[in-house]
């Protein structure tokens, strides 16, 4: 036991209504050889007064180490992890968490669902807490109802096959399961495990276990029901009493917390209207503050001999900041200028269409070097706009080769840790955690989308979903106006470049890895050496089971062939 977790004659008790409480309880020692598991229990999630604010959840963990978990933090981290090492492959921590808040940090899909989690609280999968009954037909839960819920967790080592099953208490385990992944336990978790549960909460919450079956090789002994009945009708009592006593009290801290955050605000509104309007661009760019009398000074008074040129509402001198050496760039704002600080921010702010392209053309030409035309295959694993470096020319370079590997050309590599960048990730990767020269490609798909978009691989509607930049592309495709998608502060953009940028980005991003056209190709489609393939956006739904799927392949490796074909008797390569 750890945190606030305690034994009760009736229950494990997670967490006591402690504010930001976080209670953890793990089998005695590890257990070893787990393979085909299985195990089922039966939870209860008190919400209290305060059930909008209550939770955070629960979670039933398989982790290398105890250790690993006693720096975890409460709240939003559901006692299994903390900021720093969030989403890190060396915590070998595999969970089944129980959410009843939600987090748009973490991805969630609601306030209430479950999801299973490998070394990160982004979920690799998860849904809407409920189950299916026998004609099919989805029934919600609410997981913090105060009502016992059963849980089913069955993991198959060979077809690395988890399913995830939940139903109200006394009700069978549904024929369909709530969550169904692939899930590859062999490189998230050593032969040794630590069992157990752990749980968080924020204001008022009590989380119980109240029954538990477990076996690391084969099914889980079923629950005796005659004595949960007895226990649930105890545990019920023993929450409200706690529910009650706790209002009382934390009614006050509540009242004094909202009256401390409000003056806060009104404070923080008062400065801010006190700002300079620059810091409105600063915190927008990234970019620094520098006093008058710094850039005074980097200019040598602004004199004409530090003159580089004049802009459209200023002149731009040379300077050289004391403090770091480096040189750079100074505008000085005209009085006279017609133009204001939006303009300003805007030019530069905003690279043009052809800056953009060449841009995507210079990653796509370095991809194409890792992948084929180095003496050993390079996986970069971790693509994305943050790690696209600019010359002084708005070149194009990749770097940050930190999640790197390299293995020899017609051979695969060996890599089974999921790596990379959410929004950016291949569905096989999330699987499997096996990444390839496809799952470089279709990281590349999504840096193309979001470039010509101006918008981050994975955004929120106006309804709190989550919504990925390809299928936002996608349906404005299907509704026949594609280029509306462009980035509207693009004017000039190419409207053929644009559509063969948005469609290429898509085709790199299908969710079928043998969809996806290896690098090579990508470069002759962006020089123009080679014509896209015609296809139509339906084909960007279809999968391997799916009768057309083999059809629309063939038409464009088909167009592939003849056009790789045509290019290598023109000369290329």
């Amino acid at each position: 036991l750890d945190g606030v977790a305690s034994i009760t004659s009736k229950a494990l008790k997670l967490t006591d209504g402690t504010y930001k409480g976080v209670g953890r309880a793990f089998c005695g020692g590890p257990l070893n050889s787990i393979s085909s598991f299985s195990t089922t229990f039966v939870f209860v999630i008190t919400s209290g007064p305060y059930s909008d604010s209550s939770g955070y959840g629960l979670g039933f963990t398989l982790s290398a180490t105890t250790d690993t978990l006693l720096d975890t933090l409460p709240s939003q981290y559901l006692g299994m992890f903390s900021n720093e090492n969030l989403g890190n492959t060396t915590n070998q921590l595999f969970a089944i968490e129980f959410d009843t808040l939600f987090n748009r940090e973490f991805m969630d899909i609601d306030s209430n669902h479950v999801g299973i989690d490998v070394n990160n609280l982004v979920s690799i999968n998860s849904h809407t807490a409920g189950y299916y009954t026998s004609d099919g037909k989805f029934t919600n839960l609410r997981l913090i109802s105060g009502e016992p819920m059963q849980v089913w967790v069955d993991y198959d080592a060979n077809s690395r096959h988890m399913n995830v099953s939940l139903a109200p208490h006394l009700e069978p385990k549904p024929e369909r399961p709530l969550l169904s992944s692939i899930v590859n336990l062999i490189s998230v978790l050593p032969r040794s495990v630590y069992v157990g549960f752990a749980s968080a909460t924020r204001l008022w919450s009590i989380h119980q276990i109240i029954g538990w079956s477990f076996n690391p090789n084969g099914a889980a002994t079923p629950l005796d029901y005659s004595v949960l009945s007895e226990v649930i009708d105890d545990v019920r009592r023993e929450a409200e009493s706690q529910s009650d006593t706790s209002s009382h009290i934390l009614l006050p801290i509540i009242i004094m917390s909202v009256f401390i955050v409000l003056v806060m605000l009104i404070a923080l509104y008062i400065y801010m209207k006190k700002a300079r309007k620059s810091g409105e661009w600063e915190i927008n760019c990234g970019s620094p503050s520098f006093t008058y009398k710094d850039l005074v000074t980097a200019t040598n008074g602004f004199k004409n001999r530090m003159l580089l040129g004049k802009g459209g509402f200023g002149k731009v001198y040379k300077g050289i900041l004391q403090s770091s050496k480096k040189n750079v760039a100074i505008k000085r704002i005209s009085p006279d200028s017609k133009q204001g600080m939006k303009e300003f921010i805007a030019e530069i702010t905003i690279l043009d269409w052809i800056h953009r392209f060449n841009i995507i053309k210079g990653i796509a030409s370095g991809l194409l070097y890792l992948h084929e035309d180095w003496e050993k295959v390079v996986i970069h694993r971790d693509i994305k706009t943050s790690n696209v470096l600019l010359d002084n020319k708005m070149n194009g370079r990749l770097g940050d080769f930190g999640l790197a590997r390299l293995h020899n050309h017609g051979t695969d590599a060996h890599t089974t840790h999921l790596a990379g960048t959410w929004g950016y990730i291949a569905p096989e990767l999330a699987r499997l955690g096996r990444a390839t020269k496809a799952t470089d490609v279709f990281a590349f798909g999504v840096f193309m989308l979001e470039v010509a978009c101006g918008r981050h691989p994975i955004e929120v509607n106006n309804s709190g979903e989550l919504v990925p930049l390809t299928d936002w592309v996608i349906d404005a495709w299907e509704s026949g106006s594609i280029l509306k998608t462009v980035d509207p502060k693009l004017q000039d953009y190419v409207k053929e470049e644009a559509d063969l940028v948005l469609k290429l980005g898509l085709l790199c991003s299908h969710s079928v890895h043998s969809a996806r056209p290896c690098m090579r190709l990508v470069m002759q489609y962006l020089v123009k050496d080679v014509s896209l393939p015609d296809f139509q956006a339906s084909f960007l739904s279809l999968t391997t089971r799916d009768e057309d799927f083999d059809q629309h392949m063939m038409h464009i490796l088909s167009c592939a062939s003849v056009a790789t074909t045509m290019t290598g008797l023109s000369g290329g390569r």
